[in-house]
């Protein structure tokens, strides 16, 4: 008997004698470890920030030039940077151009709706506000974000795969809590969960 055919079997037993909320969460937890994004060719092309004050969490410097390709910054100088023909410029007029800010402690489905929303509207209009706040999350400047609790694989599947705009998502999974607390009326309300001491 071949022993990977072996594990692979055990594997799909297992996996069918979950229940399905959990048989779900883990499917998507292995499709985001599967899964990797893809870089567009418009990802790529170089983009040049011109007449800029860069903020370096400390200081503003002068008025500088930035180049960034793909998601990279490749060049800072006082000096005009060249570029390809097909490079994009973006004059900063002397704005502050700054990095993304991180926000630690996110929580992608509990952003935007109210408790009453959260407890019991359906799971496709949270997920729909989830987007929404995705990208109202990185207009704000907020680049990178660690979500601390929460069904928020597939959201960070769409934000990689570039299906919606969003920051990047560090997801935690599910979440823990204390008796009474939070997530556990969350839970108790959406799931009809029972209570356990």
């Amino acid at each position: 008997m071949n022993n990977k055919h072996y594990l692979v079997q055990g594997s799909e037993r297992a996996l069918l004698m979950l229940d399905p909320i959990k048989r779900t969460f883990l499917a998507t937890c292995l499709t985001g470890l599967l899964l990797q994004p893809s870089l567009s060719v418009a990802q790529s092309t170089m983009t040049i920030f011109e007449d800029v004050r860069i903020f370096d969490g400390t200081s503003l410097t002068a008025k500088m030039n930035v180049a960034v390709e793909g998601n990279k910054i490749t060049q800072i100088s006082s000096q005009p940077i060249s570029s390809p023909t097909d490079a994009v410029h973006i004059a900063g007029n002397g704005q502050t151009l700054m990095p993304g800010l991180i926000d630690a402690h996110w929580h992608t489905f509990m952003v935007r709706p109210t408790m009453a929303q959260a407890s019991m509207a359906p799971l496709t209009f949270i997920t729909l506000l989830a987007g929404a706040e995705a990208e109202s999350t990185l207009m704000r400047g907020f680049t990178s974000v660690r979500d601390l609790g929460g069904p928020a694989f597939g959201l960070k599947l769409a934000i990689d795969n570039g299906v919606i705009k969003g920051p990047r998502i560090w997801p935690s999974g599910a979440m823990i809590s204390q008796t009474g607390g939070m997530v556990i009326f969350v839970c108790f309300q959406r799931y009809r969960l029972p209570l356990i001491n």
